[in-house]
């Protein structure tokens, strides 16, 4: 075990000074920087400048309360909207005339506007009710009657999936956890898609500098894989706590904003962290440990970067599968494929945080399938140990196909022998 820490130590202190890895820490949060600039400097823009020309003030009052448009009160005639319009100043203004009980509206914009002003609708149920108490009135009809009548319904939703219990309710946070479930597919990918390719360049260098030979001199094959494995386990905890702290660090800030403020008040957070449980990070840590395990596997048989680029790229294909199917299990959780394919150790990790965060699984069915993920995972680690021991010191001049039956050969061989 101490020559597996050493290992470790080696192989992290070579990679967390690669470009490779702190491009994937930084690259994600350019990203994010740049979509939250764009946000920030809209957000502040969503009002839509807006004037009104009419002769009752009664309407000036009902648009004023109108979330979504910034009324300029001091605009009263059609000229001086007009010349706001040209100006800039506003990018719409409604013209309104007639009496309370035929009202003739008008809106005049410039272009593009109409897609912009999403409430417009709203502002025609409002003069459209206005007029309607205005004609109550003018027949002599109570108008608390008429509101009463116009009066909406309310709809209560509740949601519930099919189990092997019967009727289960889902819980409040459906939009909420739906947008965790994508981010933690994506962070799932984005590991599965980074991490494996570097055991498996890591090992091909070594072995095709002839490094490998001098390092199994001093410790044995299980070790340094061991060794190789916990790096990549440190590496992806290092990625993890930066996150976590760049996170808690701008809390603060990003939680004061208007809208981050609309969504938290969404929230039921008890019932949010209640549903984020153990069984999502299990779920995940052994669909790394699986893939990263095969990486392994795969870069054994490789000889040289070019190996290890084609060795990749049949979990690389995997990973985007499990990643696809876990896109459609966000809108479909309860389609027989998804259930299925929850069931494939290399789809368990991109497929079972949505069933869970979705309420739409058992807790037998997790148990079931966590266990068909630990004995996938064992199996995956004895076969790979095995060629892992055998191939380590065996180069291959053809290729990466040609590597992998080789490599099946010897252990066949061994295994007689």
């Amino acid at each position: 075990m101490p020559k597996s820490i050493t290992i470790m130590k080696q192989a992290l202190a070579k990679n967390l000074k690669s470009f490779n890895f702190w491009f994937m820490i930084l690259f994600p949060l350019f990203i994010l920087a740049v979509l939250a600039l764009i946000f920030y400097f809209t957000a502040g823009d969503s009002k839509t400048p807006t004037a009104l020309v009419s002769d009752d003030p009664q309407i000036a009052e009902l648009l004023t309360e109108v979330e979504g448009i910034e009324l300029d009160t001091s605009i009263t005639s059609p000229e001086e909207a007009r010349t706001a319009l040209e100006n800039k100043e506003i990018q719409a203004y409604f013209q309104i005339a007639g009496e309370a009980t035929d009202l003739e509206v008008e809106i005049i914009h410039t272009l593009g506007l109409a897609e912009s002003l999403t409430n417009l609708q709203m502002i025609q149920a409002i003069l459209s009710n206005y007029q309607m108490q205005a004609r109550a009135a003018a027949s002599g009809i109570d108008p608390e009657l008429v509101a009463e009548m116009l009066q909406t319904v309310d709809i209560q939703e509740t949601a519930y999936y099919v189990s092997d219990e019967g009727l289960v309710q889902q819980g409040n946070n459906i939009a909420v956890t739906s947008v965790i479930s994508y981010a933690l597919t994506l962070i799932v990918f984005l590991v599965i898609l980074f991490y494996p390719n570097i055991i498996v360049t890591d090992l091909a260098q070594e072995k095709g500098t002839r490094v490998m030979e001098v390092i199994l001199s001093s410790t044995t094959s299980n070790q340094h894989f061991f060794g190789k494995i916990l790096s990549i386990l440190v590496m992806i905890l290092i990625h993890f706590l930066l996150y976590t702290g760049i996170i808690a660090l701008l809390w603060p800030f990003v939680k004061g904003m208007n809208q981050v403020q609309i969504v938290l008040d969404m929230i039921d957070v008890e019932e949010l962290l209640a549903a984020l449980n153990i069984y999502i990070f299990v779920f995940i840590l052994l669909g790394v440990l699986i893939y990263v395990i095969m990486a392994a596997f795969l870069g054994s048989v490789s000889s040289s970067n070019e190996d290890a680029q084609k060795a990749i790229m049949p979990l690389t294909l995997l990973g985007m599968l499990g990643y696809f199917a876990g896109m459609y299990g966000l809108t479909n959780p309860q389609q027989p494929l998804i259930i299925i394919s929850s069931y494939i150790p290399l789809f368990s990790p991109f497929i079972m945080p949505i069933r869970i965060l979705n309420e739409t699984v058992s807790t037998t069915s997790i148990w079931i399938i966590m266990i068909i993920n630990i004995l996938f995972l064992a199996l995956v680690l004895f076969i790979t140990l095995i060629f892992y021991r055998s191939n380590l010191l065996v180069y291959s001049d053809g290729n990466f196909i040609q590597g992998v039956g080789r490599a099946f050969n010897i252990v066949k061989s061994e295994r007689k022998n």
